[in-house]
Order: structure tokens, then sequence, then C-alpha cells
């Protein structure tokens, strides 16, 4: 059952017990779940293998670019020498 659901009678709190939507104060402001989503698909086997080849493309997209920061450095330094 969804918590946020304020046509609900009783919601479950964490320890597995229900309470009544009455004595729970406070509002709900927003809701993400687009993020929910994104948490139950990472967990997944695709999600996981897609989480990996993101993470090593980054990575090599670092290893990449600090390649050409030092080319860039050598040829500055070279130049003013």
């Amino acid at each position: 059952m969804d918590s946020n659901d304020s046509s609900a009678k009783e919601i479950a709190l964490r320890d597995g017990n229900g309470v009544s939507y009455k004595v729970v104060k406070g509002q709900v402001i927003a809701k993400t779940p687009f993020i929910g989503y994104l948490s139950q698909l990472c967990f997944s086997a695709v999600g996981i293998i897609v989480t990996v080849v993101i993470f090593a493309a980054g990575v090599a997209i670092m290893m990449y670019v600090n390649k050409i920061s030092k080319e860039i450095n050598t040829m500055v330094e070279q130049q003013t020498a």
C-alpha cells in the first residue's frame, strides 16, 4: 500500500505495525516516483550491468581527458622554454 495515499485508512510503519492515517502528523510536500523507479532499476540485473558500464565509461573518459591535459601542458612548456 502506498504510504502517500490519502484515501487509505491505515498506513504501515517501518516496524510493520499499522497506524491510523489520522494520527500521523505532517503532509506530503513532494513525490519522487522517478527516483524510486531508478533505484529499483539499479538493483536489477540489467541495472547493475548498465551502472557498471556507465562507471567504466566515466573512468575511461577521465583517463582520456587527463592524457590530453598532460599533452597540452607539455606543449605549452615546450613553447615557453
